[in-house]
């Protein structure tokens, strides 16, 4: 049987997330591509569908999610085009099994925990689909400082929440500096509507922080209290 039997029909609806649609237009054309955290699969789906992958590798560590994932495949008949593995991060992958790997709504921390336990199948790797759901500052150093590049950049809102959305390929990068590693160096360079929006909702969220230390008469708290007022005066010049 031929791989196009597999593709699902270009008018069958696969409903997925804002988010999750916006990393499968983001994802590069790759024969294999691996979703850590894949949850019901339906990201791979849409990347067999799009044509972007021909084969797809969910990993999955809860047995739920897990079970969800199995049931998902078979149903949209793509038991043959999707496997999908129990197991914590990379380490069900073989190096070299797939050229991309997408992790996405997890920390950033925990995203470079996830490279970091399994350096064989990391830097094997061709791309990196990551969207992470905070500290992106610390999963752009880590990117930087282990010899990979950000190519491309995004940001996308769902339920009032701004995510970051990155991909990356082995290269070198320049050091990042704090606000590169913390809002992207490609979105401040093309500096799109929503980083402003972003940016507006951090610096409300440490206002709040310098209400609540000017209650206080410990001079620890004065000394945060400078640190943030600094910051602050730097966002706004950064939304400039």
């Amino acid at each position: 049987m031929t791989e196009e039997a597999f593709h699902i029909p270009q008018n069958q609806v696969i409903s997925v997330s804002r988010r999750l649609a916006q990393l499968a237009a983001m994802m590069p054309e790759v024969a294999w591509a691996a979703d850590i955290g894949t949850d019901h699969a339906k990201l791979l789906a849409l990347l067999i569908q799009q044509n972007k992958i021909q084969r797809g590798l969910g990993v999955e560590v809860v047995e739920g999610p897990w079970q969800t994932a199995l049931k998902n495949v078979a149903a949209l008949g793509l038991s043959d085009v999707i496997e999908i593995r129990k197991g914590d991060g990379l380490a069900p992958l073989r190096p070299g099994e797939v050229q991309a790997v997408i992790i996405a709504g997890m920390g950033g921390k925990t995203m470079t925990g996830i490279l970091s336990r399994s350096p064989e199948v990391f830097q094997s790797l061709q791309w990196l689909l990551l969207q992470p759901m905070s500290q992106a500052g610390d999963l752009r150093i880590y990117l930087q400082k282990n010899g990979w590049k950000i190519m491309q950049e995004d940001l996308i809102e769902e339920r009032d929440i701004i995510y970051p959305i990155l991909l990356a390929c082995p290269g070198a990068m320049p050091e990042l500096t704090q606000w590169q590693a913390d809002y992207g160096p490609i979105l401040l360079m093309q500096r799109p509507p929503m980083l402003k929006k972003l940016i507006e909702k951090d610096l409300k969220g440490m206002q709040e922080i310098l209400k609540q230390l000017a209650k206080s008469d410990h001079e620890d708290s004065r000394l945060r209290e400078q640190q943030l007022l600094i910051k602050c005066q730097q966002m706004e010049v950064l939304m400039q």
